[in-house]
């Protein structure tokens, strides 16, 4: 009987997929540090221009824009292209040597 794996995610992984290959996710640190370089710029820019515009709205309203207006955008536009700038850090090439082959 073969044996059930299980691999338990942290949701994040899918923003670090890559297209057309079955690659293990990088290591959380790696994930963690990339996807804080994408937030915070992103956090900045919405707080200096979108927030203000926001001010005089209700608190629920307000707390819901920046969710609709980040996720996307991370998921679609950044994130995408922050794990391709990335790619060589977050996947680095294995070194591993090519199997021996038998004498013949």
């Amino acid at each position: 009987m073969a044996k059930e794996y299980r691999h338990h995610t942290t949701g994040l992984e899918t923003w670090f997929s890559l297209p057309g290959e079955s690659v293990p996710a990088p290591a959380r640190w790696k994930m963690v540090i990339a996807t804080f370089s994408a937030i915070y710029p992103l956090s900045l820019l919405f707080q200096g221009v979108i927030a203000p515009a926001t001010q005089n709205w209700p608190l629920a309203l307000r707390a819901l824009v920046f969710p609709l207006v980040m996720v996307p955008l991370l998921t679609y536009a950044v994130m995408p292209n922050v794990s391709r700038l990335l790619r060589r850090w977050l996947y680095p090439a294995r070194r591993s040597h090519p199997p021996a082959r038998p004498d013949s």
